[in-house]
């Protein structure tokens, strides 16, 4: 097999198509022969449930090609398989489930058809292979993880899953190449090689044959970039050593380039269908990152060899400082876990610890237990996902079922419910967009000049200032929604007009009246924390028309808020009453705020209890605010703080 498996699989059909984390696409049949059992679609769905993943798809080669490519013709589908293909969705921790082995053995396992296996490393105390590393790999990719498969049998299914599953885990657990990169090869074509050496190799020496390749590769003629331009597979992982004057390269004993991590293998060692013997090799600059990759490759198609759920050992020697180490590491990892913390944490009434490690080994674990209370268990390479005692709970809910579980009230003081401030907001949301204008969420911080110099505002001493900014962008705290509705205009001026954005959102403000609730207690009464700044929920709009500024537009956005607000409109001229206690109302006056055009700026004032605050404003933005945010359209702009409304 190849890092490239994808070229691979051109040799064989195609049963298990390629996917992407967390789903395994596999034949239906393909799985139910490793099963030893067939299902009916809705007993499958409910064992699926029960196991804790989900029954996603029910498809066919032919049906999914048929969907991505709308109206193909009958010829183009006709050379497709029609065998029933399972998606089944697994979490996304659970690698050992995205290969069909890997997901019929713990099927089997949860039925109790048989009980969870144990793996065996032979000759770990005299391994028959070495892989020596050499000192030039440090900082490279430092590390390398190998096991051999021996005596292993491959039908077509089997094959084409071994190579499926390199690929998923180099997509997923080795995050595209970057953390691991598994190489495969035939040790019945290395001509009796038994040592194997990790070294880097000046890449104008670096000359072999690609897998699935017949022309030979010159990195110092060809390069890797232009070898593979036109391979959209391979082409995507050049990166990850292009800017290296000495690539990665694994040599046998003979001096035969084997593999050119984490790009390619060599054509001369590639596995197939009649391989029997795997030398397994994986490198990486992260050592466990390598050992879970190999283990859940050996726990899952071990099962195929002539000794079951074997591996045989190799002795990796580093020369940089000497160490030796024998791989892979297949130990039995010992967690404990007490009854009495599982049933308080999934809500059900285990009677004594037998029972507890019960539902634990049908969850592909050893567990036993060590007294009434206690549950030892011991968790097997496969399961790299098993991190914390909270795990093991998990696994005990899932095989007690989680429709067993009796649901009960939640222990809560009080009933959850909506802040005033988050249901008049979410109200007025539902208007907006009613009103014809489109959502936006932009960054809470902002920069200084976008705050006010781009905006011909002055800071006044009311900006909320970040002590150690990491970059120019995020200096203050927003005082206002303007500067980030401008830049979402900005970056969306592309599209055509009109343009209607809205957001409701905080803002902050300094106010060194402004305390947190009691935050310690004393003997002489009650110590408040003083945060020095608070926070306002404002209502901001910005729109663009082809035609004018749309200053009418949204001068009339303005008055639909405030009457869904319940707020009534007066003239500027209505007598203030004092110590009146009638119904707030609002109304506009000419304003000063320099983010505006003069003459085409408006306050918005609220009156209230015969007082009278500004609480907004709205108006056509200013041609040097629209030249600094690098915008082309005259718009008009509205902003209210709704805090005093809720």
């Amino acid at each position: 097999m190849s890092l490239s498996s994808t070229n691979q699989k051109k040799e064989e059909p195609e049963k298990n198509l390629p996917n992407t984390m967390p789903t395994l696409a596999v034949a239906r049949d393909f799985l139910f022969r490793l099963i030893g059992k067939t299902y009916t679609e809705k007993q499958f769905e409910d064992l699926c449930f029960e196991f804790g993943v989900e029954l996603d798809d029910v498809t066919s080669e032919k049906e999914m090609y048929t969907r991505e490519q709308v109206g193909a013709a009958g010829g183009a589908t006709k050379e497709l398989s029609e065998e029933v293909i399972y998606k089944i969705d697994t979490p996304a921790n659970r690698y050992d489930l995205l290969s069909a082995e890997g997901m019929s053995l713990a099927l089997k396992v949860f039925l109790g058809t048989i009980p969870a296996p144990k793996y065996r490393v032979i000759n770990q105390s005299s391994p028959a292979f070495k892989m020596i590393v050499d000192k030039s790999v440090k900082n490279v990719r430092d590390f390398v993880v190998c096991a051999v498969l021996k005596n292993i049998t491959f039908t077509p299914e089997s094959y084409n899953s071994f190579i499926d599953f390199q690929e998923k885990l180099h997509s997923g657990l080795a995050r595209k190449r970057t953390l691991a990169s598994v190489g495969t090869h035939d040790l019945d074509k290395l001509n009796g090689a038994t040592e194997f050496r990790y070294s880097t190799t000046p890449k104008e020496s670096i000359s072999f044959i690609p897998l699935n390749q017949t022309k030979t590769m010159n990195c110092a003629e060809d390069g890797l970039a232009q070898y593979y331009k036109e391979d959209r597979h391979i082409s995507k992982f050049i990166p990850l050593i292009s800017s290296l004057s000495r690539y990665p390269t694994i040599h046998d004993s003979h001096g035969n380039l084997l593999s050119l991590p984490p790009i390619i293998n060599s054509d001369f060692s590639k596995i197939s269908q009649a391989t029997r013997n795997i030398f397994i090799e994986c490198t990486a600059p992260d050592h466990h990152k390598a050992s879970v990759l190999v283990n859940q490759i050996v726990c899952a198609f071990s099962s195929y060899c002539a000794d079951p759920f074997t591996v045989e050992a190799v002795e990796v020697q580093y020369e940089a400082d000497g160490k030796s180490i024998v791989t892979p590491d297949m130990a039995i990892r010992e967690m404990t876990v007490d009854v009495p913390t599982v049933n308080r944490r999934v809500g059900i009434e285990l009677p004594s610890s037998k029972e507890c490690a019960g539902l634990l080994n049908k969850m592909f674990l050893y567990a036993d237990a060590l007294d009434d209370k206690t549950v030892r268990v011991g968790i097997p390479p496969c399961r790299s996902d098993i991190l914390h005692q909270c795990d093991l709970v998990e696994d005990v809910a899932i095989a007690h079922g989680y429709d067993n579980i009796v649901m009960t009230e939640t222990p809560t003081r009080s009933n959850g419910y909506q802040t005033p401030v988050n249901k008049l907001s979410q109200l007025l949301r539902l208007e907006i967009v009613g009103a014809g204008y489109v959502e936006a969420l932009t960054f809470s911080l902002c920069s200084r000049d976008e705050a006010f110099k781009s905006l011909g505002r002055t800071d006044n001493n009311v900006a909320v200032h970040v002590a150690n900014p990491q970059t120019f962008e995020f200096q203050i705290c927003r005082p206002s929604l303007m500067p980030g509705l401008l830049k979402t205009f900005q970056a969306s001026k592309s599209n055509p007009l009109p343009l209607r954005l809205f957001e409701v959102s905080d803002i902050v403000m300094l106010d060194n009246d402004v305390n947190f609730p009691p935050a310690i207690i004393v003997d002489d009464g009650v110590v408040y924390n003083k945060t020095g700044a608070r926070n306002e929920r404002h209502f901001a709009a910005l729109n663009c028309t082809a035609e004018s500024s749309g200053f009418e537009d949204i001068h009339g956005l303005v008055e639909y808020a405030m009457m869904k607000i319940g707020i009534a409109q007066i003239s500027a001229s209505t007598p203030i009453v004092a110590g009146s206690e009638e119904e707030d109302a609002y109304y506009v006056r000419e304003g000063r705020d320099p983010a505006y055009f003069p003459g085409r700026a408006m306050d918005i004032v609220l009156r209230r209890n015969g007082k009278d605050t500004v609480i907004g404003s709205l108006g056509v933005v200013h041609p040097t605010a629209l030249k600094a945010f690098d915008l082309p359209f005259p718009c008009s702009f509205c902003e209210i703080n709704i805090q005093p409304f809720v």
